[in-house]
């Protein structure tokens, strides 16, 4: 996926990479190596997963 963004007339593409990460082997996964099958390029289990880049704060009452 790219995005424009126009900044003071000039225009520059800005790649966006999504992370997945293997549920067995724990290894990170570039969203370029999955094109159709969804499996870890390592180990080859079908479970990956987004993680979490924020942390959630919630306020105690």
């Amino acid at each position: 996926m790219r995005l424009k963004i126009h900044r003071e007339g000039l225009y520059s593409l800005i790649k966006k990479m999504v992370l997945y990460k293997c549920f067995q082997c724990n290894k990170e996964i570039e969203d370029s190596t999955l094109r159709k099958r969804v499996r870890c390029i390592y180990c080859g289990s079908k479970m990956l997963y987004k993680p979490r880049t924020t942390t959630t704060k919630v306020k105690a009452r």
